[in-house]
This record gives C-alpha cells, structure tokens and sequence, in this order.
C-alpha cells in the first residue's frame, strides 16, 4: 500500500429508546466523501526523465439503525425507514510528457557556423531604407531596429505587383506578400557525429476506494405501517492517465539509436460491504416489508 486511508464516517442511529409516535419515522445515513485529483509531469532535452507516483485513498462508512441491547418497542402511526446510503467517489487524471530531443551533433553545429558566412544571401533592400519602388522578387534584410513584423537577420522575397512601399512599415510575416528565404542548414547527412537522445518516463498510479454500508434493526419489536431498511452502495472511480514519452537524435552513418522508454502502471480497486439487516426483532407492519441492500459500484478507467 501507499499512504493509509482516513476513513470518513456518517452514523444516524436510534439505540435503547422507546418510540411511541403517531407519525412516520425516518433514520437517515448519506456518505458523500470524494476525492478530485489532477497530477502532471513534464521534461524536454537531450536526455529527459520523468517518474510520477500517485496515491489516492477514499474510505467511507456509512450506518443506519435502530437498535436495542437487550429487546424494546417502537410503535408508530405511519412508515419506518431505516436507510444507509454511501457514493464515495475518486475522480483522477495524470499526464506525462517526455521528450528526449538530441537535435544536431556539435560537429554539424560548427560546420554550420563555419559555412554560414559563405552562405550569405544576395538582397536588393534593407528594411530601414523607408519608401522604394520594388517588383516581384525582390529580397529585403530584416533590418536590426525593424519593429513592424519580421525576426531581425532574415530575408524576404516579395510576391506582389510592382508598387511603392515603406520598408521601414511592412509586416514582413503577411504571407499574402512576403515569403520567408529559408535560414542556411547543413544537411542532416553530413552530421559526421552520432547523436542519441535518451528519454524515460515512468507513471504509476493507484485510486483505492473502501466502503461499509450497514442499515440494520435489531431486537426490535416493531409496530407500524410500512417498514423499509435499505442499503445503497455507489461509490465510483473515473480515472484517466496519459503518457507520451519520445526521442529523437541524428546520425549520417546507420539508424538512429536514440531510446524511449515508457512505463505505466495504474489500479484502480473498489471494496465494499453493504448490508441491510433485520436480528432478533418482531415486526408487526399493516403493510409492506422491504429489506434490500444494493451495490452499484463502477470503475471508469481508460489509458489514453
């Protein structure tokens, strides 16, 4: 077990009374403990891990009755209910996320350094040279002060008609217009270096609920109309978990050897008893009897 459950009680009870009423009588118990429960975990890099353990507990009673040690009279005019009713309830969802992302070798990064400067793309304007007369396919710098839209450095082509424009006012990122020069990048097949990423999760969780439900008469003799000692069990467990570990590295030479690993382990478990009880009475009803105990109990799992 992980942790121990703190049991949450309800207990309505009539014990060694004598009741004499012209009326209905009515022992009532309703347990409604629950639990609501969000857990997540999240890690990124060249090598990620991430471990989550999870423990939720709901333990409930619920007890009904009317009873007597030795013997004892209840008399009414009307019905007598004895009623126990217990819907514990856990509610829980946990996520985990790795991602194991090696990128590119440090060889292939200073490769990349080195040849960028010979890679250095023709243009017509910059960004700060204010209002021109530019036709379709004319490129613009990316100025470094520009502010109106457009990362400082990059270079964009022009696909509109011949027109004046401000430079300094364009939004560089309205595709409807301007299209993005790709930034140079060193082919992922001359990344002389072998490149792993590495990544692991592991998520474990367990929704535990326990329950006892007594409704219960005993030593009773009982005069009345209808007599009804129920016991109702509808607890539930809704429990949700979703995983998702991945890795990604890069080599010129052979597969990609780059791991993920990913573990999962969850339980989700209901116990319970739940009784409806009549012992050692005499019941004299001028109309119906009803002793039932019901369990109603559901586990609601799913692995996304």
């Amino acid at each position: 077990d992980i942790g121990t459950a703190e049991p949450a009680k309800v207990e309505a009870g009539i014990t060694d009374t004598t009741i004499d009423v012209t009326g209905d009588l009515s022992v009532t118990a309703e347990n409604e403990a629950g639990l609501n429960a969000g857990y997540g975990s999240e890690a990124a890099g060249d090598t990620a891990a991430t471990v989550l353990l999870a423990s939720n507990m709901v333990k409930t009673d619920a007890d009904a009755y009317v009873v007597f040690t030795t013997s004892g009279n209840v008399t009414t005019g009307g019905s007598v209910t004895v009623d126990a009713h217990d819907a514990a309830a856990i509610i829980s969802s946990a996520t985990s996320s790795n991602s194991g992302d090696a990128g590119p070798s440090v060889y292939r990064d200073i490769l990349q350094n080195v040849l960028k400067p010979l890679q250095s793309r023709p243009f017509d304007f910059v960004s700060s040279d204010g209002s021109q007369s530019i036709t379709f396919g004319k490129v613009v710098k990316i100025a470094k002060d520009h502010e109106a839209g457009g990362d400082p450095g990059t270079y964009y082509k022009y696909m509109g008609q011949t027109k004046t424009l401000d430079l300094s006012e364009q939004d560089y990122t309205d595709k409807g217009y301007w299209q993005l020069m790709v930034p140079f990048s060193v082919p992922s097949a001359l990344d002389v270096g072998d490149n792993e990423g590495v990544s692991v999760g592991a998520l474990i969780v367990r929704n535990d609920v326990r329950t006892d439900v007594d409704s219960v008469l005993r030593n009773v003799t009982l005069t009345s109309g209808d007599v009804t000692v129920s016991a109702l069990e509808d607890s539930s467990v809704h429990a949700i978990v979703d995983s998702e570990v991945t890795a990604n590295g890069s080599s010129a030479f052979g597969e990609d050897t780059s791991k993920a690993v990913n573990v999962i382990a969850a339980t989700n478990l209901i116990l319970g008893t739940t009784d409806a009880l009549v012992k050692g009475s005499t019941l004299n009803s001028s109309g119906d009897i009803s002793v039932t105990a019901d369990n109603t109990s559901l586990i609601n799992a799913r692995n996304l």
